[in-house]
């Protein structure tokens, strides 16, 4: 049975729960900054809840998980080619490198000096090693940025409930 609470008390607790909710956030952002999952650079991109502008902030991430996903998922069909063309893959992966190093998923972009090198040595089983690499750091990224987008977007319902 639900329980009416004057609408004063209702308000109190829905900030106390918003404000529990974005120092978990922040707490999250730090524990993988520190794990070395994320770099300062996040911190850049976070800023943008603190200007209001947190459904960009849940985009961003959105997207790089998305377009990342992608990549790594052509790099995977063009490293299967009978003529493997490691300029195309060194392209490939300098994206990834780029798009990581935008939103601050150090991992990732770190794993990518290795696909970087093996396309330069223009070795199929290095690359192929590195791909493997990339993907599980993309992988443990994507499910850390997930966690922190699914809360975000919890504090946002209960700020608009507030707001009502």
């Amino acid at each position: 049975m639900p329980v009416n609470l004057p609408s004063r008390i209702r308000l109190e607790v829905l900030y106390r729960v918003i404000n529990f909710g974005s120092s978990m956030a922040k707490n999250f952002t730090v524990f993988n900054c520190i794990m070395g999952i994320i770099n300062e650079q996040f911190s850049h991109i976070q800023h943008l809840k603190m200007v209001g502008r947190t459904e960009h902030f849940v985009q961003l991430i959105n997207t790089y998980c998305l377009d990342v996903e992608s990549i790594l998922a052509q790099l995977a069909s063009s490293i299967d080619l009978p003529e493997v063309d490691f300029s195309k893959l060194a392209a490939l992966a300098a994206e990834v490198t780029e798009r990581s190093s935008r939103i601050g998923a150090e991992h990732v972009r770190l794993a990518c000096v290795d696909l970087m090198q093996a396309c330069e040595q223009m070795q199929k089983q290095k690359f192929l090693l590195a791909l493997d690499w990339t993907k599980t750091e993309f992988t443990q990224t994507q499910n850390k940025l997930q966690v922190l987008v699914q809360m975000e977007r919890r504090i946002m319902r209960l700020e608009a409930k507030q707001k009502n």
